[in-house]
């Protein structure tokens, strides 16, 4: 098995899908980040997976809000306290995705705009 280049981090997240939000733990690995829905929320509580190779922006937005934008139009909408933390975290490691494959880092959209931006 491969050793991972980064440390795992973990933060206390929501993650929010229409008019729900589940509260639960985002955690950030080497390439993808993970949403885990706590066992007490209501709805669907599976595994959210966010391949961090697939990002193309980010939209900080009122108090804890927070867009993640990935190549596919999909918006992943969370609440979270460290937003900055975060993005320096995906951003490092999908730095490193491209550099491992030999590629330059694609560019983040300085403006993605699809349905449902906070």
């Amino acid at each position: 098995m491969e050793q991972s280049q980064f440390e795992e981090l973990s933060f206390t997240a929501n993650y929010i899908k229409g008019l729900n939000a589940l509260g639960g733990i985002l955690y950030i690995r080497d390439e993808v980040a993970v949403f885990k829905a706590h066992k007490f929320n209501f709805g669907d509580s599976s595994e959210k997976v966010i391949p961090i190779s697939e990002i193309c922006g980010y939209k900080k937005g009122l108090l804890t809000f927070m867009n993640i934008y990935l190549n596919n139009e999909e918006t992943i909408k969370l609440a979270v306290w460290k937003k900055d933390a975060i993005i320096n975290a995906l951003e490092e490691r999908r730095h490193a995705i491209f550099q491992r494959l030999g590629k330059e880092t694609p560019r983040l959209s300085p403006n993605p705009v699809f349905e449902g931006s906070f």
